[in-house]
């Protein structure tokens, strides 16, 4: 095997014996590769510096063949090499980079990427001007969103875009974006999953930046082939931009920003904290001011690492979702004649928005509050059952309320969905349950780092909320407790079509409801609040 083009440090082969190991026992790994004596100590000081718990011991024997013993911990010893130690021996970073553990929720979304799908159908979301789900690609110009229906599997991309207003520099653009990326760590990484999965910071990245013409590309041809070009999760910049240029002769159609990420790297608050990023950029000529930021993922994990987790695991002993509870948001019914993803947007108008506000502001609880009360409702009424029952769904919290200073400016996957249980009785006032609703939020936003695969680990007996399949929708029945009128409203909006998968509210003058309709979800309700109107670019360098 020729050692070229192989990076300084790199192990090509680790030959281990699974053995069963005396108590205190090392671990013997041989290993073989293009390593001189200055490589083989690289690697031992490498894996001493990132596995405090092991003893460590090089013995080189000749150039490609050294004896590497490992001690484990005195406590309790170890039964088989541990993925990420052999994930640091066989991919070392890369220079001036470093290595980040994947958290839970990350290690779902990816599953998610690699696996591949059932159908040719996408699974990307597009925000924006418009919005979409899956094939529907919403735009503004008027066209019909189902030309970008039948793209390739995007991996999960998504999507957003915005009209550019004001005059448009396209190289101030690409410097600004630049300078975001040299700025934020987030858009330098990229996964590896060579034992084990991993978040690689690479020192250097180039923004991937395309420009397109109206005259070769119409917008929704643009965006089903963004989705179908999906991404190279082990590659380095895992968001990229098209610009569909202005029309030429100055024509009515400004120019279209197109930003598209994968959201294993990054969530919804963490897009427009970047968003924010570029324009002051762009502001100040395409240079950010400023180093680095910090406090950024690395800060993250390393709190993370920090944190006990002992009370953790004592509330969600409690906590986690009872066996018994209903998680499906419908049941078996005839046949709709419908298939796929889909999106369906509802949205009061300023007065009942402000009556739905004033209701459960009256009662000690936000408009959230609401939205969860009413998808506890929905889960009841489509278990079919009379009396108390404890009904389960998932609830997207920010990750960024936590005691690390500065941790709400920085991007990245920090949002995670977490279980919410509360018990739905018919005889009970609706209040009670709002109250339910309310003080199990806030039960919840005291662990906010927490992910559904920790909950998981330690509580493998009980796991929480899975994953609903698809069924079709139910007839109107009547509610399973008295409800004032735009909850009803909301309830039966939420059932008179596709089987609701995951709901969310856009907390703007008027309540916004938006209810993704996706094959093999699982049920979640969320809140999110978006974040202040972005400048608009200014005038000219």
């Amino acid at each position: 095997m020729s050692s070229q083009g192989v990076p300084r440090g790199a192990v090509l082969a680790v030959v281990h014996e699974p053995v069963a190991l005396s108590p205190g026992g090392p671990l013997v790994l041989e290993l073989r590769g293009p390593l001189g004596p200055a490589d083989a100590e690289t690697v031992a000081a490498r894996l001493a510096q990132r596995h405090r718990a092991f003893g460590v011991a090089l013995d080189s024997h000749r150039p490609g063949h050294h004896t590497l013993r490992l001690t484990p911990p005195a406590a309790g010893g170890l039964a088989a090499l541990p993925a990420d130690l052999l994930a640091d021996l066989l991919a070392p970073p890369p220079p001036g980079g470093e290595i980040l553990p994947v958290t839970g929720h990350q290690q779902t979304l990816l599953r998610a990427a690699l696996t591949p799908a059932p159908t040719s159908s996408s699974t990307s979301t597009s925000t924006g001007t418009g919005t979409s789900s899956g094939g529907n690609s919403g735009s503004s110009d008027g066209s019909d969103g189902s030309d970008g229906s039948d793209g390739g599997d995007g991996g999960g991309v998504e999507q957003l875009y915005w009209d550019w207003s004001g005059p448009f520099d396209v190289a101030r653009f690409a410097a600004a974006w630049q300078s975001v990326v040299d700025r934020e760590c987030v858009l330098r990484a990229c996964f590896d999953w060579v034992a084990a999965p991993r978040l690689v910071l690479h020192a250097r990245a180039e923004a991937d930046i395309a420009v397109c013409s109206p005259a070769a590309v119409t917008w929704p041809q643009l965006l089903r082939r963004d989705r179908a070009r999906g991404f190279a999760l082990h590659r380095p910049g895992l968001l990229r931009l098209t610009l569909l240029a202005a029309e030429p002769g100055g024509g009515a159609a400004p120019p279209r920003v197109l930003l598209t990420y994968h959201p294993a790297l990054l969530d919804e608050r963490g897009v427009h904290l970047l968003l924010r990023e570029f324009y002051r950029a762009y502001a100040a000529g395409g240079v950010l001011p400023g180093g680095e930021r910090r406090p950024d993922l690395r800060d993250h994990a390393r709190w993370l690492a920090g944190q006990d987790t002992t009370a953790a695991r004592q509330f969600w002993a409690r906590a986690v979702p009872p066996p018994r509870a209903a998680t499906r948001p419908g049941r078996p019914g005839g046949a709709t004649g419908q298939s796929g993803p889909g999106l369906l947007d509802t949205r009061l108008r300023a007065p009942e928005t402000f009556r739905l506000r004033s209701w459960a502001a009256l009662r000690g609880a936000a408009e959230s509050s609401a939205l969860h009360l009413v998808w506890a409702l929905l889960l009841y009424r489509a278990a079919g059952v009379s009396g108390p029952l404890p009904v389960s769904f998932g609830v997207q919290l920010s990750g960024r309320d936590i005691a690390l200073p500065g941790a709400a400016g920085i991007p990245g996957l920090l949002d995670s969905p977490l279980p919410m249980t509360v018990t739905v009785d018919p005889a009970a006032p609706l209040a009670g349950l709002l109250h339910q609703v309310r003080d199990a939020l806030l039960d919840l936003a005291a662990y906010p780092w927490a992910s559904t695969e920790t909950i998981r680990a330690w509580a493998p007996a009980r796991p929480p909320v899975p994953p609903s399949p698809p069924v079709p929708p139910l007839p109107p029945v009547p509610l399973p407790v008295p409800a004032p009128v735009l909850l009803r409203v909301l309830l039966r909006v939420l059932v008179r079509s596709a089987v609701p998968a995951a709901l969310w509210c856009v907390s703007t003058a008027r309540l916004c409801c938006r209810r993704s309709c996706a094959a093999n979800s699982p049920p979640r309700a969320s809140t999110r609040t978006p974040p202040a109107a972005r400048p608009a670019p200014p005038a000219g360098p």
